[in-house]
């Protein structure tokens, strides 16, 4: 599941400072962790979301990269019509939306398991859907032809054409011949490191069989949350719905989320105490990017 969501919400402090003595099936102890009820995905942030690409630096990149692409292919005589990738979730919001399952009783209502469409990306402006290149355009920005073959292009000044075209040679200057920001590939790695050992949690795996009798005295067998999501994956919205309700309801009797939430934010912090070099020298490289960014933005105006 690994999902969740952000905010403030009137939480009554459960104020359970369970012990962090326990030891886990590896010999590992279990640490301290401070639960409160949650009610409203607002009222989650995770300690290592500040690890990531921020949305307005995340728009900002793309239109970085969109402008470096343009400039790329009118080189080659292409005028791209490729469009800049807006309003889509980052790395942190992707990962950890609805990390815990649902929880916010509004949004159950209407959507059931679905997501909000402004909380998914898809009302984005525009898209990879949305692109229509004419085969020399395409050829250019992503430097193969309809056959998969690498196309040898040359510029006016005898540059070649970059492998991977002009697409990936706009995220290779953004990214400084990254595969991607190094935050957020890491951030990426740690949370699901966390996850791993939240399932493992013997708290965790407690609330877990509570919520699993709840759901059990209205009829259904189900271990984990997920599994009552994926047992109406194919049915009408309305039994979704149903279920999603139900699903929420044992989740809030249990405080189920309050409990996940503060076991994986305690292994989130480990993971970031034991990460600190890396983590830090992955911000170093973030910062870099985004001074990269400001550069390109600046220079386009």
């Amino acid at each position: 599941m690994r999902r969740t969501g952000v905010g403030s919400a009137v939480a009554i402090v459960t104020a359970l400072l369970l012990s962090g003595c326990l030891s886990t099936g590896g010999g590992r102890s279990e640490p301290a962790i401070s639960v409160h009820t949650i009610t409203s995905s607002s009222q989650i942030q995770l300690p290592l979301a500040r690890f990531g690409t921020t949305p307005a630096d995340q728009e900002a990149m793309f239109a970085a990269i969109n402008i470096e692409q343009r400039d790329c292919a009118r080189r080659f005589g292409v005028i791209s019509t490729i469009p800049m990738t807006t309003d889509q979730l980052t790395e942190v919001q992707s990962d950890t939306v609805r990390r815990y399952g649902v929880i916010n009783a509004g949004e159950v209502a209407r959507y059931g398991y679905d997501l909000p469409p402004s909380a998914d990306g898809s009302d984005s402006k525009s898209g990879p859907g949305a692109w229509n290149p004419t085969v020399r355009e395409a050829e250019v920005l992503e430097g193969h032809d309809a056959s998969g073959q690498p196309v040898q292009l040359r510029a006016a000044d005898g540059t070649r054409l970059p492998a991977g075209g002009c697409g990936l040679e706009g995220t290779r200057v953004v990214w400084g011949g990254k595969q991607g920001p190094q935050n957020d590939i890491l951030v990426g790695t740690l949370l699901g490191d966390a996850w791993a050992e939240t399932m493992a949690d013997s708290r965790a795996q407690a609330v877990a069989a509570k919520w699993s009798a709840c759901m059990a005295s209205h009829g259904y067998d189900f271990k984990h949350r997920w599994d009552a999501g994926n047992s109406v994956a194919t049915k009408d919205q309305a039994t979704k719905i149903a279920m999603a309700k139900l699903d929420l309801s044992c989740a809030l009797k249990t405080n189920y989320t309050g409990v996940w939430y503060a076991v994986d934010s305690a292994y989130q912090q480990r993971l970031i105490n034991a990460h600190e070099g890396e983590l830090t020298a992955a911000m170093d490289q973030y910062h870099q990017m985004m001074a990269r960014v400001h550069r390109i933005l600046q220079g386009a105006q």
